[in-house]
């Protein structure tokens, strides 16, 4: 996280740490069906490269917030689409989709 967040303030790095960073910026297959998707233990790999227990993916247009693997390890938000009246809410580790009638639905695995 420490350098990821130097990374996005300009810090310049090079060579697979740039790549890495960057396709966490801004990799979309989770959202595109099975076949594109890293497997658990890939995203598990680099969440804990990270020490990070779920990664949050915003700009994915999706008709829903969308939660995939278990534990909603990745979550896609798509917050140029307010018409959809859906937000994120994370309270005590647990992650809910907020409707616009006030509901939430707890995310897990799809």
């Amino acid at each position: 996280n420490k350098e990821y967040r130097a990374w996005l303030a300009g810090t310049k790095v090079e060579g697979e740490m740039e790549k890495l960073l960057d396709s966490l910026l801004w990799y979309r297959g989770f959202f595109n069906g099975e076949e594109t998707r890293p497997s658990q233990a890939e995203v598990d790999r680099v969440l804990g490269l990270f020490d990070a227990k779920q990664l949050v993916v915003g700009h994915t247009t999706q008709t829903e917030i969308l939660a995939v693997y278990e534990n909603a390890r990745v979550i896609g938000v798509d917050a140029g689409r307010c018409e959809l009246g859906e937000a994120l809410l994370q309270e005590k580790g647990v992650s809910y989709r907020c409707k616009k009638d006030g509901s939430r639905v707890r995310l897990t695995k799809e």
